[in-house]
Parts: C-alpha cells; sequence; structure tokens
C-alpha cells in the first residue's frame, strides 16, 4: 500500500481508512484470494478523498 498512499498523495488525495483497515482489509482479499484489482479498486473509491471532496 506504500505505493498506493505515494501515488495518492503525489496527486492530492488521501486515504480515509485508518492504518488497521486498510490492513484488515488487504489481508482479508489476499487470505480469500481475491487480491485483484476489480476487489480493490472500489474499496478504493470508497476510501479515497481529493482536496475537491
Amino acid at each position: 500500500m506504500t505505493v498506493t498512499w505515494t501515488f495518492l498523495a503525489i496527486n492530492g488525495a488521501r486515504l480515509t481508512a485508518s492504518a488497521g483497515e486498510t490492513e484488515d482489509f488487504i489481508l482479508g482479499l489476499y487470505a480469500g484470494g481475491t487480491f485483484d484489482f476489480g476487489h480493490l479498486q472500489p474499496w478504493l473509491r470508497g476510501h479515497v478523498a481529493t482536496s475537491e471532496s
């Protein structure tokens, strides 16, 4: 997630989920064998804020 955090920061956005929430989500994806863009994208859309939001 460090790359995601850096990408968001460079583009004026930030992750709104706590570190624990993010960790739980990512680990859940790995455990369920569903760590892919189709599962990650909707979560990111719901947990990212821009300076405009």
